[in-house]
């Protein structure tokens, strides 16, 4: 699918100008992200307001896409209606990473408190490490309409799934844990597993038709 768009842009379509934008929210998501871990890591509130300022960008960038896809849809009598779904698609995917980033760093500012070395800290870890590893693969598979890349995306999301799951489960079986940090934990694993859900949508659209971006191509095939 994306190597189709790749190829329509780069003929000379009036996309290629959306499709830089999407390029340019990659970055800003990315941005973002880091930006909002460390906000709530470090406990640095005032990295709160920069965050804001790139989710505005990113919004900004989303009605910019959709102008562009709007001006190609109206001026072409033979549109390629596919290409302009999926990247209206990967706009909107984007616009909901900075939504979970900005609520990362949200969390700081209602629950302060110091993320201190745990089995929970742990799992956290894993989860950030993978999904910042998520973002760099998912613009190379996006770039390269590298299939291979795009597919371990998909599988690092079930990972980041996995990870997730074990927060909540030791959470359901802690009785010791402070109020405040079982919120945090419980809120900023859910906000990183929906994070990795989206890149995993974004990076699906290498490798899937539109109707079935977002999900895994093995259980797809296997249901029909």
């Amino acid at each position: 699918m994306f190597k189709e768009l790749f190829d329509a842009v780069f003929k000379g379509s009036i996309l290629k100008s959306a499709l830089n934008a999407v390029e340019r929210m990659h970055n800003q998501a990315r941005s973002m992200y880091d930006l909002s871990v460390k906000c709530l890591v470090e406990n640095k509130d005032e990295i709160a307001k920069d965050i804001s300022r790139e989710d505005r960008v990113i919004n900004t960038s989303v009605k910019e896409v959709r102008r562009e896809i709007l001006q190609y849809l109206a001026i072409n009598s033979a549109p390629d209606i596919s290409t302009s779904l999926v990247l209206l698609a990967i706009a909107v995917d984007y616009e909901r990473i900075g939504d979970y980033c900005k609520n990362i760093a949200q969390l700081g500012l209602m629950y302060p408190t110091s993320l201190n070395p745990s089995p929970y800290f742990d799992i956290f870890s894993k989860m950030h490490e993978n999904i910042s590893s998520m973002f760099d693969l998912t613009l190379r598979a996006l770039e390269e309409s590298d299939a291979e890349k795009a597919q371990v995306v998909m599988t690092m999301h079930v990972e980041t799934k996995q990870l997730h799951t074990e927060v909540v489960r030791k959470l359901n079986g802690e009785e010791s844990v402070d109020v405040k940090t079982a919120i945090v934990y419980a809120l900023l694993t859910e906000y990183l597993r929906r994070i990795s859900a989206h890149l995993q949508n974004i990076a699906s659209t290498v490798v899937q038709p539109f109707d079935r971006i977002g999900f895994d191509k093995k259980k797809a095939a296997s249901k029909d």
